[in-house]
Formats: structure tokens, C-alpha cells, sequence
């Protein structure tokens, strides 16, 4: 009886730590306005006169990245990756 109980202790075990051991990735709705200022500058610069329709704040392996959507005034979609600096990491106008 004790040897089923080892093996699904170890498996359990196992299990766990290979979830523990992937990389950490969380992502939240944050408002444009919460942003670090470096942040929403890169977004006015590049989005202009578009519509921000939402803004997720993403961590991963300790790095901080803002994905941003906004619509712009010919219905199109613009969306936007941007480091916690204010860096434009990626832009794309569909």
C-alpha cells in the first residue's frame, strides 16, 4: 500500500515543478493613464489621433512590456508592443 502512495507523491511532485519551471507570463488590463510616462509618450507618438481601446500589461522573465489596440479614425486597427522604458518594440497597422 505505502508503494502506490511514493509513486503518485513523486508524480504530484514532479508535476508541480514542472509547471514551477516554466518561464512566468501574467498579463492585465491596466488604464492608459497608469502607464509610466515613457510609456504613454511612445503611445501619443505613433498612435496620434487614434482611440486606445485597450492596454495589457505583460510580465515575463522579469521584463515589463505594455501591448497596446487602438482604432483609428478609418475604423482600422493599429496595435503596439512597448518596454516599460518607452522603447517602440513592435507596430502594426492593419
Amino acid at each position: 500500500m505505502k508503494r502506490p502512495f511514493k509513486a503518485l507523491l513523486l508524480a504530484s511532485t514532479l508535476a508541480l515543478g514542472l509547471g514551477l519551471s516554466a518561464p512566468a507570463l501574467a498579463a492585465d488590463k491596466v488604464e492608459l493613464s497608469t502607464t509610466p510616462q515613457p510609456v504613454q509618450q511612445t503611445i501619443q507618438q505613433y498612435l496620434e489621433s487614434a482611440q486606445v481601446t485597450k492596454v495589457e500589461r505583460t510580465t515575463k522573465d522579469n521584463k515589463v512590456v505594455y501591448d497596446v489596440e487602438a482604432k483609428r479614425a478609418d475604423g482600422k486597427t493599429t496595435t503596439m508592443r512597448v518596454a516599460d522604458d518607452g522603447k517602440l518594440l513592435e507596430l502594426k497597422r492593419d
